[in-house]
């Protein structure tokens, strides 16, 4: 039996444009992308892998496209996926284009009726004795041990994780109520064990010797490494007040983290979270109809402003407010108030407010969980991250480092080096250093993005730089808008949208052609998105607002 189907016609040659992408059935059961660029066409996939939006409202770029939901790319000529999230890639169809103009496609039989690919990989080789250490059980080293075998990497690898669990997605830990785990994994054990990708599940690592090569684990195990991925992301930062330790006081980080908070909550459960960010909101706005109270205790007069601008911020707290979430704003807790030693009943602010209390959050904020390097020859700054080049090598030879605590060149800003927190950016790493670990050079071209859901309202956000100035374009107070951010020089810096608009994906795929976007570009109220026509290499996806 043929591995390819026979070639199918979807439409003529002039019904597709330069920098154009449209969909065609290719039968009743499998639509199929056709893009034309410089003159030739391809086809791929129509939906993206990573949560089945259709890529036909994508944008296009220099050579892929970019899904406008959560910003993953897409390679038009092969589908594989080039940036995050995601693990899957498209699959790509071959394509001849008849004497008649007749545009003419056929498929592999293993793709049809299948939105996702995942790229091949080499077998392990026994002969091959290199030993490559991952040590993190998070996305950058889970995507890292993925793009080593696709690479051709042939030896050993070994991923460390601290936690017993195979290596899961965090980020709707704070979105879904009781998500299962099962559910969030990037892959599965027989995954894992049909790429002889080793998983040493419960094992941190505990110290780091650069000249002998070799890595200590809790386990009392010593292993010795080739290269070395450091991808320990962050842990959370620590409330320095008394009784902070008392039963049914939670920090928030991982999936056991939450299974002990739900655990806690009962319908009659006075909820305080201490921290005004993303995981205080998050998990706030999914929160609030299960126990009797919630309450945000912050530092800053309005949530998420230092991201979203004052603006947004202010409008974010008015609808905190509307769900019934109590938010206590430029304020910090004093003390923890407990009835037997163990449990907390109570939490006191420094202005003087008391409020009952039977479980905290606290979600001040994270620091990079790089403690154990402290006595290694490997510089760590002094907020613990750990400074790379342009292929996330530091100063040490064979040793990378990804996610949370790497300090990495970040395109949008001239390639300067800065600390992001993001999933998006974790991931990246893990794809660039696998890259660089396996042989091929490749250099980092990290544009920040991120997403987040509150009270089923998506927020997306791109970009990276100083804000000094925000223009916001759409109705706020219904938050449907498109929001640009602007640093002294008028550069913009972020945009940010509400709801699913291609405006987030358009500037992160101007940005990663090295380009910028000025105040100038998008002053005309009447049409202040008329820059995607001429910066990036797509005539569609206006924002509507």
């Amino acid at each position: 039996m043929s591995e390819l189907t026979n070639f199918v016609a979807v439409c003529n040659e002039a019904d597709i444009n330069n920098d154009e992408v449209k969909e065609y059935n290719f039968d009743e059961n499998n639509k199929i992308l056709l893009i034309r660029q410089n003159d030739r066409i391809w086809a791929i996939g129509a939906t993206c892998p990573h949560q089945g939006a259709p890529l036909v409202r994508g944008v296009l770029g220099r050579g892929r496209i970019r899904c406008i939901r959560h910003g993953a790319c897409f390679n038009i000529r092969t589908g594989d996926i080039e940036d995050f999230p995601g693990l899957d890639s498209l699959p790509s169809y071959p394509v001849e284009i008849a004497g008649n103009g007749e545009v003419r496609v056929r498929a592999r039989v293993k793709d049809l009726n299948k939105i996702r690919r995942t790229k091949e990989m080499v077998e392990y080789d026994q002969t091959d004795e290199r030993i490559f250490l991952l040590v993190g059980g998070g996305v950058a080293a889970a995507t890292c041990a993925e793009t080593l075998r696709q690479e051709g990497y042939t030896g050993r690898i070994i991923i460390l994780c601290r936690e017993d669990i195979l290596p899961y997605d965090r980020t709707p830990l704070t979105k879904v109520w009781q998500v299962d785990i099962e559910d969030i994994y990037f892959r599965d054990a027989d995954f894992y064990e049909q790429n002889n990708i080793e998983l040493m599940l419960g094992v941190e690592a505990i110290k780091l010797d650069s000249t002998m090569r070799t890595v200590s684990c809790s386990n009392e195990q010593m292993i010795t490494y080739d290269k070395l991925f450091i991808a320990t992301g962050s842990k959370p930062s620590k409330l320095n007040i008394p009784c902070a330790d008392l039963r049914n006081v939670f920090s928030l980080r991982d999936y056991r983290d939450v299974q002990a908070i739900v655990h806690a909550l009962k319908p009659k459960t006075n909820l305080i979270f201490v921290g005004g960010g993303f995981i205080s909101l998050e998990f706030s706005s999914i929160v609030i109809n299960k126990v009797k109270s919630v309450l945000v205790i912050s530092s800053n007069k309005y949530p998420l402003a230092d991201t979203f601008g004052y603006e947004i911020g202010e409008r974010l707290l008015q609808l905190y407010r509307e769900k019934g979430v109590q938010m206590k704003m430029e304020s910090r807790v004093k003390e923890i108030i407990n009835d037997d030693g163990l449990r907390i009943i109570e939490v006191r602010t420094v202005d003087g407010y008391k409020y009952p209390c039977d479980v905290l959050v606290i979600a001040v904020g994270a620091v990079p969980n790089t403690s154990w390097l402290i006595d290694s020859t490997l510089p760590l700054n002094s907020d613990g991250t750990i400074d790379t080049d342009m292929n996330l090598m530091t100063v040490e030879p064979n040793i990378y480092v990804g996610g949370d605590i790497a300090n990495a060149p970040i395109l949008p800003i001239a390639n300067q080096r800065k600390n992001i927190k993001h999933f998006q950016m974790a991931q990246y790493h893990g794809y660039i250093a696998g890259i660089n670990m396996a042989g091929p050079i490749q250099e980092l071209r990290a544009v920040p993005l991120f997403n987040t859901t509150l009270f089923g309202t998506y927020f997306f956000h791109g970009g990276f730089g100083s804000v000094h100035e925000i223009s916001i374009h759409g109705d706020l107070k219904r938050l449907k808008y498109v929001a640009y951010l602007f640093d002294r020089d008028g550069n913009t810096s972020y945009v940010t949208t509400c709801s699913y608009d291609a405006t987030v994906a358009n500037f992160c795929e101007l940005l990663s052609q090295g380009k910028r976007l000025h105040r100038s570009e998008v002053v005309d109220k009447s049409n202040p998105h008329q820059w995607m026509d001429k910066l990036v290499d797509t005539r569609r996806n206006r924002c509507d607002c």
